[in-house]
């Protein structure tokens, strides 16, 4: 009997999870919602994760073997909890609602369950609603909706909507599904019962083109090299100006290393895609490679004609910030290269993203209107950056400084690059006083480097003429900025959790979460290919050389590389930058995965029992405030410890 077939009986009672779970948090009218239905939320943050937090809500809708649909709800207060409410539709079979803090990270997702919800009909969930919800769990789309992969949960979902339809097992896309839950759990009986029924619906005769690539998922999924060659192979064999066919020429085009050759293969691939929406993304990455080439070797006009093949408007405004940004030489003092091209597309970009969040024409449809819009806004602040940069290196600091004064703003003045930037402008603009004042307000809040600092001390020599006046105002406002420091971080400080992980260092050994006991553990997540992580290195390097001890260990974890040799690409780039660190590799990406990044460079501070107490993400540019930072987690957790 196969696993599948047999699950549902032994594990419906972990299904109903869904149902009642949240009943104290989060009330749904009426209980039992049906398609083209109006719904009423009614939450209460209490206790919960979101207490005293801003927070947003997004309700997914979901139907089968489709994108969710994102909706924005607002959620107005009434006494002790918050209520909104949506409409559900038609083809609505089931819902997740997601609430998530505005000013952090912070969310409510039902301790990973989610607030999740079925369609009825006469009492009893739709058709399609377990798969539907399944979907998420499986990992399609967690990062859109804060899930994560929970294979046990998928799995007991798709077992429930084998009960509601008897032949959906057949579907080629719920064997997609099933293939990828087999997997992710190591279930060998799963796996062969799933294969056995791909190979006997691939053996059926004619398949169409859809069909062939939910199979060629599932292949993918059970890792299976020889079946997948032969699903692409009869792909192509009977469709052959189709999606296959079309996916081996882009394959072959990363073969291929003659500039004339490529050319003329993208013409072709240009042809075989115009057609396929599917595809469409790989042919606007392949025009973005062949425009970046062409920039390079400063052939405006074959950057144009390529650019002009990228759609999508929020790949084409990176394209050209891009490119902007190496014509600017990337700071104030760096020589730059063809200024005015440089500032004209730099100003087209952050019209592409303007325009973008006005209309939202290529919002996904599994992202809400609101976070995609803040997405957009962060774009637009990145890329005023590059053009006020460009702005004031051809001569013109009044329009370089309204630029900056956006980036620092959106970015929260937390970039320290950025803000020194903008101090500039507005002093070269002739606005002294506003640079000042800026200043200041920099220094005191800890977001200025030693520039800065500097940069004050000029204008108020400039003023006051008194150089020790001035130092002793920069030590005062110094010494706040500490202290407003270190009240933030015992505020973020956590009871914190414990994430168990086994990863090889560079000659092999195993570490394992138990192996860290003992010690404060900076835990610190990167990659070869971040700027940001490597920006970040000279300090981490100062914190390793000043705060390693007998208490206290970092670790580098070195994850998502996308090379042959891992560890031999990561051992030639610490020999390169001479850096003197610790590496664990995260060679699978699993233990990223695991403890929820986002992003990198990502720092986690974990206490002597191994439990996370202290999370940093990104890199503002200041060293000396990221190593104080850690000075001070290591600080506050050891006189804990004591």
């Amino acid at each position: 009997m196969s696993t599948f077939r047999y699950l549902f009986s032994t594990t419906l009672c972990s299904l109903l999870f869904c149902v009642g779970a949240f009943a104290q948090k989060l009330d749904i009218i009426p209980k039992h919602p049906q398609q083209d239905d109006r719904v009423q939320l009614i939450y209460n943050a209490s206790g919960g994760p979101l207490d005293g937090e801003q927070f947003q809500t997004t309700v997914y809708l979901l139907e089968p073997f489709s994108e969710p649909i994102a909706v924005d709800v607002d959620m107005v207060r009434d006494g002790k909890v918050y209520k909104g409410e949506f409409m559900t539709d038609q083809r609505t079979t089931a819902a997740l609602v997601s609430f998530n803090a505005v000013e952090s990270q912070l969310q409510d997702n039902n301790d990973d369950s989610g607030y999740v919800l079925r369609m009825h009909k006469r009492d009893a969930p739709v058709k399609g609603s377990a798969v539907a919800l399944g979907e998420l769990f499986i990992g399609n789309y967690g990062r859109s909706t804060g899930l994560p992969r929970t294979p046990v949960a998928a799995q007991e979902y798709f077992a429930e909507e084998m009960r509601l339809q008897k032949k959906i097992h057949k579907d080629p896309r719920f064997i997609a599904l099933q293939a990828k839950v087999s997997a992710a759990m190591d279930d060998a009986d799963a796996q062969e019962d799933v294969k056995a029924r791909l190979v006997k619906r691939i053996s059926s005769g004619k398949w169409t083109e859809e069909n062939a690539k939910q199979f060629a998922i599932a292949a993918t999924a059970l890792q299976d090299d020889e079946l997948l060659a032969q699903i692409k192979a009869k792909a192509i064999a009977e469709h052959p100006r189709g999606l296959f066919a079309a996916q081996a020429l882009i394959d072959s085009f990363y073969q291929v290393k003659d500039g004339e050759q490529k050319a003329h293969m993208f013409k072709d691939i240009v042809k075989m895609t115009r057609d396929q929406e599917d595809l469409r993304q790989s042919t606007s990455i392949i025009a973005r490679r062949l425009a970046l080439a062409a920039a390079q070797d400063e052939d405006r006009s074959e950057f144009e004609r390529y650019m002009r093949y990228i759609t999508d408007p929020g790949m084409k405004a990176s394209m050209y910030n891009s490119i902007a940004w190496d014509f600017s030489g990337g700071s104030i003092d760096a020589e730059g290269k063809d200024m005015k091209y440089g500032q004209k597309i730099s100003k087209e970009s952050m019209e592409l993203v303007a325009d973008e969040m006005e209309s939202l024409a290529h919002k996904p449809a599994s992202m809400s209107s609101k976070r995609y819009r803040d997405q957009m806004s962060y774009s637009h602040a990145m890329y005023s950056d590059t053009y006020a940069l460009l702005a004031y290196k051809n001569g013109d600091p009044k329009e370089a400084a309204k630029y900056q004064a956006i980036a620092v703003e959106k970015s929260d003045y937390s970039d320290a690059v950025m803000n020194r930037r903008h101090a500039i402008y507005l002093d070269d603009a002739g606005h002294a006083d506003d640079a000042l004042d800026f200043l200041k307000a920099r220094i005191a809040n800890g977001q200025a480097d030693a520039a800065m600092k500097n940069h004050f001390k000029e204008l108020h020599q400039s003023q006051w003429s008194a150089e020790k006046a001035a130092d002793m105002y920069v030590e005062l406002l110094e010494q706040e900025a500490k202290r407003k420091k270190r009240q933030e971080i015992i505020d973020n400080l956590s009871s914190g959790n414990i994430v168990e992980m086994t990863l090889t260092d560079m000659d092999g050994n195993e570490v394992q979460t138990a192996d860290l006991k003992g010690k404060i553990t900076i835990l610190d997540f990167w990659a070869t290919w971040c700027g940001p992580c490597i920006q970040s290195f000279p300090a981490m390097q100062t914190a390793v050389d000043e705060l390693s001890s007998d208490d206290v260990q970092f670790y580098f974890v070195n994850t998502w590389e996308n090379v042959e040799d891992k560890t031999a690409h990561v051992a030639d780039f610490l020999k390169k930058g001479q850096y003197r660190f610790d590496v664990l590799m995260d060679s699978e990406s699993k233990v990223v995965q695991d403890y929820g990044v986002e992003g990198i460079p990502t720092k986690f501070v974990l206490d002597q029992e191994g439990r996370i107490r202290f999370t940093s993400v990104g890199f503002n540019g200041n060293n000396d405030e990221l190593v104080e930072e850690i000075r001070t987690v290591i600080e506050l957790l050891s006189a804990q410890k004591s």
